[in-house]
């Protein structure tokens, strides 16, 4: 009887050990945005440079998205899609993930970005959270901490919308300078984020 009670706690122990695994499941993952990127009909690129070519073609149409897990090309992107004004430190990064969608409305660009190490991923977060044109708002939500900001243009009918979201090494950032908010609406919804339409 003895044996058997000390198995049925070590069942319920376990148990609750990965009910609480569950729980603190990683909000942003490459994942995820993978998935998200193509139930929104966003084209996966061959390569690193497609995706820079795509951020040059101004008053082009196209929704992509690219996703490597080799350290040249994350660091490729990272070095002169996300930091191509040198606007930030250099930082070591390990995976990529970028989307990004243009029409005549605007465009939105989305990055999710795994630095090789934690420290690196909260300056990034802190240098982006300091960038962000209008005050907005900042917080803690179930897995992540976000700053974000809506600024409405001035002598245009374009919105800016700006959100970064940081959770342990990696940095999700949103930047849309757009008339119509839906694709940064319906993106935060599946991504189960705050929106940055929500400052």
């Amino acid at each position: 009887m003895k044996t058997f009670k000390q198995t049925m706690s070590a069942v319920l122990a376990l148990s609750m050990m990965l009910g609480i695994a569950g729980c603190n499941k990683q909000k942003l993952s490459h994942e995820g945005l993978v998935k998200v990127a193509k139930d929104m009909g966003l084209e996966e690129l061959s390569f690193a440079e497609d995706y820079t070519e795509a951020l040059q073609q101004f008053n082009g149409e196209y929704s992509v998205y690219y996703s490597t897990t080799d350290l040249e090309e994350a660091q490729y992107l990272y070095d002169n899609d996300v930091n191509g004004l040198y606007m930030f430190d250099f930082r070591h990064t390990s995976e990529f993930t970028a989307l990004c969608e243009s029409d005549i409305d605007g465009y939105n660009h989305i990055w999710l970005i795994t630095f090789t190490y934690p420290d690196d991923a909260e300056k990034f977060y802190d240098q982006y959270s300091e960038l962000l044109v209008d005050e907005g708002k900042s917080g803690n939500a179930k897995g992540y901490e976000y700053a974000i900001s809506t600024y409405e243009l001035e002598d245009s009918d374009e919105v800016l919308f700006d959100g970064v979201y940081l959770a342990d090494n990696m940095v999700l950032v949103i930047r849309s300078t757009t008339e119509d908010s839906g694709f940064v609406t319906d993106f935060c919804k599946k991504m189960k984020i705050v929106s940055p339409t929500e400052a």
